[in-house]
């Protein structure tokens, strides 16, 4: 039993044969910790995409009071068509931005995520402003000429947009903060 003479090749085969196994455990390891890592990150990457999403509509919700008030400014009556097709673009994006991302998915890109009940309540609670802006945007973008944005009913659009504005920004940011906090938490 005594193999520690210098004759005796078994000491370096049992070191080789303790190595190579070694290295096809480490390799085991470290490629079943990188699946169980890109699998986590892929669903990490669903919801990164909806909270940017969410996020985009605070900046299109602040281009169409922007466009709003250049179709009520009249230094811009030469532009109003323009404006208005601008305000139409923009008005789209964020109508498909929010509707998609209050459901928590988005079909252009396949992304299906799960809201816990407290970002669905205040979706709820966006839900009167997002009305009041789409309103008041399918009525401006309804009107014919630049003087139309002075009757009666483009003030009160232009005004019911304003109005609303602030309060969809507060929730908007509100529901971003959640979302980002339920996602560090998972």
């Amino acid at each position: 039993l005594n193999d520690n003479n210098q004759t005796n090749p078994t000491i370096p085969f049992r070191f080789t044969r303790l190595y190579v196994l070694t290295l096809i455990g480490l390799a085991m390891l470290l490629t079943m910790g990188q699946v169980l890592t890109q699998w986590r990150m892929n669903a990490v990457q669903d919801e990164l995409y909806i909270i940017r999403i969410t996020a985009l509509q605070r900046n299109q919700s602040q281009q169409i009071v922007k466009k709003a008030l250049q179709l009520a400014d009249p230094k811009e009556a030469a532009n109003f068509a323009e404006n208005q097709d601008e305000l139409r673009e923009i008005f789209a994006q964020f109508e498909s931005n929010h509707l998609q991302s209050r459901e928590g998915r988005f079909d252009n890109e396949n992304v299906v995520i799960a809201y816990t009940d407290s970002v669905q309540r205040l979706y709820q609670t966006i839900r009167p402003h997002f009305e009041a802006i789409q309103r008041s945007t399918r009525t401006l973008l309804s009107l014919r000429q630049p003087d139309d944005i002075n009757n009666p009913v483009g003030q009160f659009s232009r005004q019911l947009l304003l109005t609303n504005e602030k309060p969809f920004l507060e929730q908007i940011d509100a529901i971003a903060r959640l979302c980002t906090a339920d996602l560090r938490y998972k």
